[in-house]
């Protein structure tokens, strides 16, 4: 998945979300003015407890109206709601990135099944990574494949 993507696909959420009836009857009430800037809860968890939480969160920036909101990452905010609002003229307004700034150093981090959780399951790409392991040296997930499981060589390949 390139940069481009993953952007395509946040840009496209974030549309839906906007669209959503919980998020246009929280915007209703809080009365968005141009240069306001709202933050997206990156846990559906509230958190009551000590844990480790991301400190980057999803931000919109939204301006004249005219265009959808500026899609950046905030960080080194605290907050435990689905929705925060900073006006424009907030003193304590976030440090924000723009997305495409963002992806990419976090994208090579990122294993293939993440994009299960965040993406639209296809069951067409291969996944092979390499084992620790005198016998053989990696390990093939390959859902065109017949049989269940197979011996190829040095690799295990799995459907």
């Amino acid at each position: 998945m390139t940069t481009s993507h993953v952007v395509s696909f946040v840009t496209e959420s974030v549309r839906r979300l906007m669209e959503h009836p919980n998020f246009v009857a929280w915007r209703d009430g809080e009365g968005l003015n141009p240069g306001d800037v709202v933050l997206i809860n990156n846990s559906f968890v509230f958190r009551e407890v000590k844990t480790n939480k991301a400190d980057e969160f999803l931000s919109l920036m939204f301006n004249d109206g005219s265009t959808g909101p500026e899609i950046a990452i905030a960080r080194d905010i605290r907050f435990n709601v689905d929705f925060k609002r900073l006006g424009s003229t907030s003193t304590n307004l976030p440090i924000t990135t723009p997305l495409i700034t963002c992806i990419g150093p976090h994208l090579e981090q990122l294993g293939h099944l993440v994009f299960l959780l965040i993406g639209e399951v296809q069951d067409n790409e291969v996944v092979e990574v390499p084992l620790n392991n005198s016998a053989f040296t990696s390990v093939v997930w390959d859902p065109k494949k017949a049989d269940p499981a197979q011996i190829e060589g040095d690799r295990i390949i799995i459907s």
